[in-house]
């Protein structure tokens, strides 16, 4: 199940004792092994009952882990971190066959006789093969977060859940910023915006953050700049667009990089270009571009602030910076005199 039902569940207690905490987002996983260890140990409890165990474990350990009673407390919960048995790692066939099968067996007649004491949280960071059998065991017997990498359009249950643990909101101008600016990072770092939504949240005056507040912490960063230079762009604004280049080159950043940036977004505002010209609806935009619709509306926008000559030539000359760049014949400059000559400065 996904992360807002597995977590819904959990809200009515740890009601499984099986749980398989597995897939490509991280954060997912470790929320839901913080509330779920939570349940099952609450503040105070003893340490003693929970053993946990890698993926380097022998199965033997964690199976007679797993039918031991609890001597100390009332719980025996056994932690498995990044279980072998879910890797798709090369063997023998014969190996494959005979003791892969045997040992998802054996687990699987260990979960059916677990005692009511005992509850085995198994974790694995990366895919899992849902038609493997260890798979089908963790389904008959308990409850399985698949826990997917989140895309920019699917980001409203986070940041509802994020602001809420903080008694935040953000104002109306705050929230289509951030929208944009996470709509140029596929798939979203959910890491990485819990933390800095925790220090915006510090350094914000009143409950409502404002667009400032978020600018200034979010532009600043690496992870962001990307966003304020191809908005810089989209803008026309060739003051904006400077100070993040000069950043740039002041932090190190291997400078080539953030010139693909810029081509990027030049690119996309020429296609929207082409296609208006063409008649092209906005409707249909989003579906010919493959963008979330605000997204593809933003850049037809944009694409009326500059004429086809001007972006067909800014091409040229990206591609000429880009060559001279990498080839040592030219340094930093000409991407500065490119992206001046691309805003009209």
């Amino acid at each position: 199940m996904k992360y807002g039902e597995f977590m819904a569940q959990l809200a009515k207690g740890a009601s499984k004792h099986v749980y398989l905490l597995a897939g490509e987002e991280e954060y997912y996983i470790k929320r839901a092994e913080e509330r779920l260890l939570g349940l099952l140990l609450p503040e105070g409890g003893d340490e003693s009952a929970r053993q946990v165990f890698f993926e380097t474990a022998d199965i033997e350990e964690i199976i007679g882990a797993l039918a031991t009673m609890p001597f100390f407390s009332p719980v025996n919960i056994v932690e498995v971190k990044n279980f072998a048995l879910f890797k798709n790692a090369k063997k023998d066939e014969d190996e494959k066959k005979s003791k892969p099968d045997k040992n998802v067996e054996r687990l699987a007649a260990v979960f059916a006789e677990m005692p009511p004491s005992n509850y085995a949280v198994f974790t694995f960071k990366g895919k899992v093969d849902k038609r493997k059998k260890i798979y089908k065991i963790f389904e008959k017997y308990g409850a399985v977060l698949e826990s997917e990498r989140v895309r920019p359009w699917e980001t409203d249950e986070f940041l509802h859940d994020k602001l809420r643990s903080l008694n935040k909101e953000f104002a109306r101008d705050a929230l289509v910023w951030f929208k944009d600016a996470i709509s140029l990072v596929d798939p979203v770092p959910l890491a990485f915006l819990d933390n800095e939504l925790n220090k915006v949240a510090l350094f914000a005056k009143e409950r409502k953050i404002t667009k400032e507040e978020l600018t200034i912490s979010f532009s600043a960063l690496p992870e962001m700049s990307n966003f304020a230079l191809a908005d810089a762009i989209l803008q026309k604004n060739a003051t904006d667009a400077l100070r993040v280049l000069s950043r740039a080159e002041k932090d190190g950043t291997y400078m080539p990089l953030v010139l693909s940036v810029v081509a990027r977004q030049t690119r996309q505002l020429l296609r929207f270009k082409l296609y208006a010209q063409k008649g092209v609806q906005q409707r249909e935009l989003a579906q010919l571009t493959g963008l979330p619709p605000f997204i593809a509306e933003k850049n037809l926008r944009a694409a009326k602030r500059y004429s086809l000559e001007e972006l067909q030539e800014a091409m040229l000359a990206l591609a000429d910076a880009d060559w001279r760049m990498k080839t040592g014949n030219g340094g930093n400059e000409i991407l500065f005199g490119a992206v001046i000559k691309l805003c009209g400065g």
